[in-house]
């Protein structure tokens, strides 16, 4: 009898563990305003106050994950990391975004730590500090006709163009049917400095580019700015 009431037990607390698991969007939440008002590279820079709500609607994948999205389903896919200030200037707009046009999910994919680093040597010549993982290598292949050049400065600041591609954060992907309808920053034009004030004009320009390429995916029966 005593066996029995322990193994009920361990069930129960297996089913309350896997019950409580935290979802993706709050997960996401947690991550993107851990850094609210936080000290960033400097005291003089601070990371923007981003709030996320708690149903977002963000599925966190893989960089290898995400290549079958691509490859094989509609969906609108963010490439990103909390700590990027460009990337938190955008988020709630996205997010918005995506919420206006019953957008089912966001598919996420943190860029940090999966692509490569180039650097210039004393000599002028460009080093590759830091390795790509192989499938951040299929992503550039896969979206090479929407990116832009990565561009590394030298000890001058001059700004100087590889001859390779890269996956910039943010970067927002609208796929359909497996194919790349396009690519946006989401970021305004205007926005020179991402640490600091971001007034109304910029959260509309940031808006609009993302619901421009969004709205091509957007379901059928779905309405937009509170209506149909």
């Amino acid at each position: 009898m005593k066996k029995i009431i322990v193994i009920l037990l361990i069930v129960l607390v297996a089913t309350m563990v896997t019950g409580c698991k935290e979802s993706d969007g709050v997960k996401f939440k947690k991550e993107y305003e851990s850094l609210n008002n936080k000290e960033a590279f400097s005291p003089d820079y601070k990371y923007s106050k981003v709030n996320i709500p708690k149903d977002n609607k963000i599925i966190y994948k893989s960089d290898s994950e995400i290549i079958d999205v691509i490859k094989n389903e509609t969906a609108v896919i963010y490439f990103g990391f909390n700590s990027c200030p460009w990337c938190r200037s955008m988020i709630e707009n996205l997010i918005e975004v995506t919420d206006n046009l019953d957008i089912s999910n966001v598919y996420y994919v943190d860029v940090k730590d999966i692509r490569d680093t180039l650097e210039i040597t004393e000599d002028g010549n460009i080093l590759r500090t830091k390795s790509w993982t192989p499938a951040y290598r299929e992503l550039l292949t896969l979206l090479d006709e929407h990116l832009d050049y990565y561009v590394i400065t030298d000890k001058d600041g001059n700004e100087v163009e590889t001859k390779e591609k890269r996956i910039y954060a943010p970067n927002v992907v609208v796929v359909k049917d497996g194919k790349v309808l396009g690519l946006t920053t989401g970021v305004s034009d205007n926005l020179e400095n991402p640490f600091g004030e971001i007034d109304e004009s910029m959260k509309k320009e940031s808006y609009d580019m993302l619901y421009e390429l969004i709205k091509e995916i957007k379901p059928s029966n779905s309405c937009s700015h509170g209506a149909c």
